[in-house]
C-alpha cells in the first residue's frame, strides 16, 4: 500500500490537535484498505477490516468477480458483463438468489450511532479508467434486499438513494429509479477523493434524507428524498462500462457532531491535500 509522507501525518495531527477536535466526534463504522491481494473477501482482507461493524461484515462480489490487486479493489468486468459491484454481507453468510444475507446498516449499535450523529459519510479513493468517457462508478443506499443484477443498481426502483459519478465529470443522483439531482466535478486527472454524505435522523419509512457528494474537495451536487425502508438499508458500490475502475480506502463513518464541523475544517483541508499528494506519487 502506498504511504503518506510523514510530514503530512505530522502536519494534520498538529492542525487537528490545535483545533481541539476530539477523536470521539465521529464513529468509524467500517474501513477496508484492501491491503490483501487476491479475491474480494479473502481471509487476510477480512482480518484487516476496521470499525464498529467490521466483525459483522464480509464484502462480496456481485455481477463479476472483483479482485484486489496492487492493494486496490479492481472492478473487473468479465464474460461480457457491463456492471460489477461490491456488496456487504453478514459475516459468514454469502448471498444467493434465495437468501440475500445482506448486512443491514440501519440495525444495531451502528444504525443507532448514525441517527444520533445525524447521518453518515462514505469516502473512498477512486482511480478512473479515463477522464472523457460516460462510464461511471456508483454508490447506493437501500435496495430492498434485491441482489439481482438484471438492471443497474443505481437505476433500480428498489434503490433508496444512489449516485453515479461519470469519468467525464458529470454526476447524477437517483431515488426509486428516477433522477432527482445532478452536478459535476472537474476531472483534472484520473485519481479522485470521493465523499458522499447522507443526512438523516430516522430510518422509518417516509423519513427525509439529504444527500451530497464532494469530489476532490469540491461540491459535486446534492439532492433530497424520503426513505421507503421496505427491507433494511443496504449498501452497494460498483462500476458500469469500464474495466479499469479501482477504489481504495473505503470508509464509512458517522457524520461529525454539529459542534465539531467548524473546528475540523482546517484539519480536513490538510488531510485532503495529503491524500492527493500520496495518490499523485503512485
Amino acid at each position: 500500500m502506498k504511504k503518506f509522507p510523514i510530514t503530512a501525518y505530522v502536519g494534520a495531527a498538529v492542525l487537528i490537535a490545535a483545533s481541539g477536535w476530539s477523536a470521539g466526534a465521529q464513529t468509524l463504522l467500517y474501513q477496508d484498505t484492501f491491503n490483501a491481494d487476491g479475491s474480494l473477501g479473502n481471509a487476510t482482507e477480512l482480518s484487516q477490516l476496521a470499525g464498529l461493524n467490521a466483525s459483522q461484515i464480509a464484502p462480496q462480489s456481485g455481477g463479476s468477480a472483483e479482485v484486489i490487486t496492487g492493494n486496490q479493489l479492481s472492478f473487473t468486468l468479465a464474460g461480457g458483463a457491463t456492471t460489477s459491484e461490491m456488496r456487504f454481507n453478514i459475516a459468514g453468510q454469502l448471498s444467493t438468489g434465495a437468501a440475500p444475507n445482506l448486512f443491514d446498516w440501519s440495525a444495531g449499535t451502528g444504525g443507532a450511532d448514525i441517527l444520533a450523529a445525524g447521518g453518515f459519510t462514505v469516502s473512498f479513493d477512486w482511480i478512473a479508467g479515463d477522464t472523457t468517457s460516460g462510464n461511471w462508478i456508483f454508490f447506493t443506499l437501500g435496495n430492498g434486499g434485491d441482489i439481482s443484477y438484471s438492471s443497474l443498481r443505481v437505476l433500480n426502483s428498489t434503490t433508496e438513494g444512489g449516485i453515479l459519478l461519470k469519468n467525464s465529470g458529470q454526476q447524477q443522483i437517483f431515488s426509486g429509479g428516477s433522477q432527482i439531482g445532478s452536478g459535476s466535478y472537474t476531472p483534472s486527472g484520473t485519481s479522485h477523493v470521493v465523499s458522499i454524505t447522507y443526512g438523516l435522523t430516522s430510518w422509518a419509512a417516509g423519513s427525509p434524507v439529504t444527500m451530497s457528494a464532494v469530489v476532490d474537495g469540491n461540491a459535486a451536487g446534492s439532492a433530497a428524498f424520503n426513505l421507503n425502508a421496505t427491507a433494511g438499508q443496504y449498501f452497494d458500490i460498483g462500476t458500469y462500462g469500464n474495466n479499469n475502475n479501482l477504489i481504495d480506502n473505503f470508509t464509512v463513518t458517522t457524520v461529525p457532531e454539529p459542534s465539531s464541523w467548524a473546528i475540523m475544517a482546517g484539519g480536513f483541508v490538510l488531510l485532503f491535500v495529503a491524500r492527493r499528494f500520496r495518490m499523485m506519487q503512485s
